[in-house]
């Protein structure tokens, strides 16, 4: 059975928070799969991803921008939030009222984040297609900021994801597991699609946690932006 995430204090998260090295090297550089899922060149871009988004990845907050590059992929921005509570739970209205849950809505979580100290900001770029396995969508995010020994872009990082809609306005991600059966070891993104169409149905496809966004609507995008203003880049070759 999968675990609640948000079936703990947000407070208890800001606490989690001060690892935040350790935890986003764990995102950084996390087995991605060998190949991608889909084909980039024949995707098509869904509006309804289009903006800004705020939650959660491998216990860290984040602001997932969704750019639409062209008709077909996505350039996808995602920052990273280290909170300094300097090992205390915040003390903050906001946390005291809603003790059990992490934020609702998109507006509670900004006002979360701006109600802490922002300790750390680290910023990864990727691009982003979908695609749909029968009938189910899939997200893949190919890395950027990865070179090669002479310097040149190199694309060897394809995170694939379940994308699951809760409504117009939230979804979550389900992060496909490259240690299930052989996936981890196809040279072939047919290969690869094959073992996900035969599993859709199998949990344990997928990672055990879920993350789950909230769109930020435009009347807060200045506060959204106010928060990434001192995001910093991070390259996949330093992890």
């Amino acid at each position: 059975m999968k675990r609640n995430r948000r079936a703990r204090s947000i407070a208890g998260l800001f606490v989690t928070l001060c690892m935040l090295p350790l935890l986003l090297a764990n995102m950084a550089c996390m087995d991605p799969l060998p190949v991608p899922v889909g084909d980039s060149e024949r995707s098509r871009i869904d509006p309804r991803l289009n903006g800004m988004w705020v939650g959660t990845l491998f216990e860290v907050p984040y602001i997932l921008v969704f750019d639409s590059f062209d008709k077909r992929a996505w350039l996808m921005s995602a920052y990273g939030f280290g909170v300094d509570v300097e090992g205390e739970e915040p003390e903050t209205e906001w946390a005291e009222e809603t003790p059990e849950v992490e934020p609702a809505t998109a507006a509670a979580w900004l006002d979360a984040l701006h109600s802490v100290t922002i300790d750390e900001q680290v910023y990864w770029n990727y691009k982003t297609w979908k695609t749909k396995l029968r009938g189910t969508e899939f997200l893949t995010w190919e890395a950027g900021l990865v070179f090669d020994e002479d310097g040149l872009h190199k694309a060897n990082l394809w995170y694939v994801w379940k994308l699951e809609w809760l409504d117009k306005d939230s979804f979550e991600l389900y992060l496909v597991n490259d240690e299930f059966e052989d996936i981890g070891e196809v040279t072939k993104r047919s290969q690869a699609e094959r073992i996900i169409k035969r599993n859709l149905k199998n949990p344990d496809l997928f990672e055990e946690e879920t993350y789950r966004f909230h769109r930020i609507e435009p009347v807060d995008h200045e506060r959204a932006v106010e928060l990434l203003s001192d995001a910093v880049f991070c390259s996949f070759d330093e992890c």
